[in-house]
C-alpha cells in the first residue's frame, strides 16, 4: 500500500492550513478518500523548490520514496499513477478546460491578492501573526522574515504594485464570479465535486481560517449565501472536523 508524507506549514488542529496550496493537496486526498497520509510541518527554505507543499510518496512498503514538489505536479503525479482517482474522470474535454481556467484564476489572481491583504496591511498582519500556531520563541523571527519576503515577492510578481483598492477589486471580482457560477448548481460541474471544487473550496476555507488576517476576503465570502452553503456542504463531506469553519459559514 502506498503512503504519503505531506510537508506543509504548521497546521492548526482540526482546521484548514494557512496555505491555500497546502490545503488544496489535503482536500484532494480527502475528496479521493485517500487516508494513508501524514502531516510534517516545515518551512519553505527546506523544500525542494523553496516553497510548500511537497510530498514524499512511497508507492509500496518496499519502494524508495519519491519527492514531488508544487501542488499542481503533486496532483498530476498522484492521478497519473492511479494512487487516487481522477476527480475529473467524468468530465468532457470542454469541462476540463473550464476547470483548468478556474483553477488558474484562483491560483494566480485570487490567492496572491489575498496574501497581499494578509502581509501588506498592518492590522491584518498583526491579526494573522497572533493566530498562527508557532512557538512563541520563533514566531517574531518567522514573522519578520515573512513580512519582508512575501511583500517583496508580490512586488516582483506585479500584484504588490496595486493599491489596496485595486487588490480588493481583484478579490471581489473572483467572489462575484464564483457566486454567479454556482447559481442553480450544487457543484461546478453538476452533482459531484470535481477538481475545480477541490481548489476553490481549499482557498476559501484557507481564507476563512485566517479570519481577521484577511478580513476583506472573509467579509466578501460571507456576504454570499450561495457560497456559504457550498462551503458548508463540502466541509461536512470532506472535513467534518472543521467545526470552526462550519460555525463561521452557518452563522446567521
Amino acid at each position: 500500500m502506498s503512503s504519503i508524507k505531506l510537508y506543509d506549514f504548521t497546521k492548526p488542529q482540526n482546521a484548514p492550513s494557512t496555505s491555500g496550496y497546502c490545503q488544496k493537496i489535503e482536500t484532494l486526498l480527502r475528496a479521493s478518500e485517500y487516508d494513508n497520509y501524514t502531516h510534517h510541518p516545515t518551512l519553505p527554505r527546506s523544500a525542494p523548490k523553496g516553497k510548500l507543499p511537497y510530498i514524499e510518496f512511497t508507492p509500496s512498503p518496499t519502494s524508495p520514496p519519491e519527492t514531488i514538489a508544487d501542488s499542481h505536479f503533486i496532483m498530476r503525479h498522484l492521478i497519473s499513477t492511479k494512487t487516487i482517482r481522477d476527480p475529473d474522470e467524468g468530465l468532457t474535454r470542454a469541462q476540463r478546460a473550464d476547470s483548468r481556467a478556474w483553477i488558474a484564476y484562483t491560483d494566480e489572481t485570487l490567492y496572491p491578492a489575498v496574501i497581499h491583504t494578509r502581509w501588506a496591511r498592518p492590522d491584518n498582519h498583526a491579526a494573522f501573526m497572533t493566530s498562527i500556531p508557532l512557538p512563541a520563541l520563533i514566531k517574531p523571527i518567522v514573522g519578520w522574515y515573512l513580512s519582508w519576503k512575501i511583500p517583496s515577492t508580490l512586488w516582483t510578481a506585479g500584484v504588490g504594485r496595486h493599491t489596496n483598492e485595486e487588490i480588493d477589486t481583484l478579490i471581489r471580482e473572483w467572489v462575484e464570479a464564483v457566486d454567479a457560477r454556482l447559481e442553480g448548481v450544487k457543484y461546478f460541474h453538476g452533482d459531484s465535486p470535481s477538481m475545480v471544487d477541490v481548489a476553490v473550496y481549499a482557498f476559501i476555507v484557507c481564507g476563512l481560517v485566517n479570519g481577521k488576517g484577511n478580513r476583506e476576503f472573509m467579509d466578501m465570502i460571507l456576504e454570499k449565501e450561495r457560497i456559504r452553503e457550498y462551503v458548508a456542504g463540502l466541509t461536512r463531506l470532506w472535513f467534518p472536523e472543521y467545526e470552526g469553519i462550519l460555525e463561521i459559514v452557518e452563522r446567521k
